[in-house]
């Protein structure tokens, strides 16, 4: 992954943290906001100007005072508020690295399409923000810089802390509503787009209301300290995280650890046409049963997309040499 493209002061970030919608209590969580604004801080504390930080934060009554003291201003999460930040304010601006970091309630629909609940979701409208569809948006011509064929934010940078129960697990006969986001062509230049998500596709995200945390917020800004390097390295944060919730597994004596963090790597390609399958196909056959990819977590948030190559941690290589998008699944590789 690139790691020379960047100054803090080119940086831009999305960061959403949310505890309390209009859903009612039932759906209050204690802990988004608290990681929220420790992401924040991070940022900041590297050098990211305040005004480049577009944050929205629904903090429970009694978590309200820790905002007084964050230099950035907070704005409402409500779907509207950020749809509108994403499709004007962001691509009115143009730096190196884009973060994008989201606390709060999520699902996964039957199309595999990753739902985060905004702030003015009731059990009625769920309003949403359909992530997969910003993803594909963020990294095609709709955001590319005015008048070239170069993304606004060459390396993205995404953290999701939220439950990614399949839409068939809730107990509601409502369907969920969509706004997709507007996108175009593939990039031609390289943009490269890195998602670490709390868990696996069917799994829950956990969140820690004692300890005011999501469980692997708090270990992601645990890790984000120890790294280090602008921006982070983001395959050795990924396995860092992944060793940490491995290890978990293994002491727990007491509670059942079932989330396992999972990232997702896309690199623009040249441009032909193709299919998720066809390439899985095609490196089963080049690799043969032994090929440790999850089907399941490769194909999600996917389009239809040609990668000519792909490269996981054990230094396996698929066909081709130009730049490419990369899914895989931390469970399928560590397993």
């Amino acid at each position: 992954m690139n790691n020379d493209v960047s100054a803090p002061q080119r940086a831009y970030a999305l960061v959403v943290g949310i505890e309390k919608y209009d859903a009612g209590p039932e759906w209050n969580l204690n802990g988004p906001v608290n990681d929220a604004l420790k992401f924040v801080q991070w940022l900041l504390n590297r050098g990211v100007p305040s005004e480049n930080v577009f944050l929205f934060l629904s903090p429970l009554e009694k978590n309200n005072a820790q905002l007084a003291q964050m230099p950035v201003a907070a704005r409402p999460p409500t779907f509207s508020n950020i749809y509108t930040t994403i499709t004007v304010t962001l691509r009115q601006c143009q730096g190196d690295v884009l973060y994008i970091f989201w606390g709060g309630h999520g699902i996964l629909t039957l199309e595999e399409s990753q739902r985060l609940f905004c702030a003015n979701a009731t059990e009625d409208t769920r309003q949403n923000l359909d992530f997969t569809s910003l993803l594909a948006s963020l990294r095609s011509t709709y955001f590319a810089a005015q008048s070239s064929s170069y993304s606004r934010f060459p390396l993205q940078i995404c953290f999701v802390d939220a439950c990614r129960l399949y839409e068939r697990s809730r107990d509601t006969t409502l369907s969920l509503p969509s706004q997709t986001f507007v996108y175009g062509e593939p990039l031609r230049r390289p943009c490269e787009q890195f998602v670490l998500f709390a868990t696996k596709p069917g799994n829950v995200a956990a969140n820690r209301n004692d300890m005011e945390t999501g469980r692997f917020s708090e270990i992601l800004l645990q890790e984000l300290e120890a790294h280090g390097q602008w921006p982070p390295n983001m395959e050795q944060l990924a396995m860092a995280v992944n060793d940490r919730f491995q290890r978990l597994h293994a002491e727990s004596t007491q509670v059942q650890i079932a989330q396992i963090p999972t990232w997702y790597w896309f690199r623009n390609g040249d441009g032909q046409e193709g299919s998720v399958r066809s390439v899985l196909a095609r490196e089963r056959q080049n690799w043969g049963d032994a090929t440790e990819i999850d089907e399941e977590s490769f194909s999600s948030g996917c389009n239809t997309r040609d990668w000519r190559d792909w490269e996981d941690n054990t230094g396996k290589k698929g066909g081709g040499t130009s730049p490419i998008e990369v899914s895989v699944s931390l469970l399928a590789i560590f397993a």
